[in-house]
């Protein structure tokens, strides 16, 4: 899936950002001890900033074109 196909999925409420970003966490953690791509993983600011995403969504507001695709 494309950023943009991503974006537009959470912004349509078709999938959500706290899901999206649990799925990256979960592949960083898998892979990063081996290819050393991150220098710092802030995880839990990562989901409190999908789940504000999710709210936005859940109460009609726009979140941004590119809301809900890790960067």
């Amino acid at each position: 899936m494309s950023a943009l196909d991503l974006a537009s999925a959470v912004r349509s409420g078709e999938r959500s950002a706290v899901d999206v970003i649990d799925e990256h966490l979960a592949r960083i953690d898998a892979r990063d001890g081996e290819i050393n791509a991150f220098n710092l993983v802030t995880a839990d600011a990562a989901r409190e900033a999908a789940a504000a995403i999710d709210a936005a969504v859940a109460s009609g507001k726009d979140p941004g074109p590119l809301a809900g695709v890790p960067i």
